[in-house]
């Protein structure tokens, strides 16, 4: 992990600068299918609903400023996925390629283990959404 990076448990103060990384993914089409960006009250309900069924969520901040954040929840309802997690991740552009996917990773993992999950799968997508419009 890069020294001067932390990784917490988010906090709602967190949730503004959450909302700028993940609205840059969407208008750059990397690792979301949403169309349009969710605003900071929409990036607080998705959040507040991970937190209350136990899952967890993430942040990697430098200088007290978010670069980063994580989260993991259960892959399927079915009883035959309960050991199965799936992993999003999110970095902003001015951090990405300095290790900070990683640490959240690193992180993410031993959490998701905690919590009895022996799996964890990820979907990587990149692609500019708006042109499956």
């Amino acid at each position: 992990m890069p020294r001067d990076v932390l990784v917490r448990r988010t906090a709602e103060t967190d949730l503004p600068a959450i909302t700028a990384i993940y609205g840059e993914a969407v208008r750059a089409g990397a690792g979301s299918f949403e169309l349009k960006p969710p605003d900071v009250a929409e990036m607080t309900r998705r959040w507040r609903n991970r937190v209350a069924k136990g899952n967890p969520h993430i942040v990697a901040s430098r200088d007290d400023a978010v670069i980063g954040f994580a989260y993991a929840g259960r892959y399927r309802t079915s009883p035959a996925y309960r050991f199965m997690a799936e992993d999003s991740i999110y970095v902003a552009p001015d951090a990405q390629g300095a290790g900070v996917g990683r640490a959240l990773l690193i992180e993410l993992l031993k959490l998701c283990e905690g919590l009895g999950y022996r799996q964890v799968i990820a979907l990587i997508a990149d692609g500019n959404p708006a042109s499956l419009a």
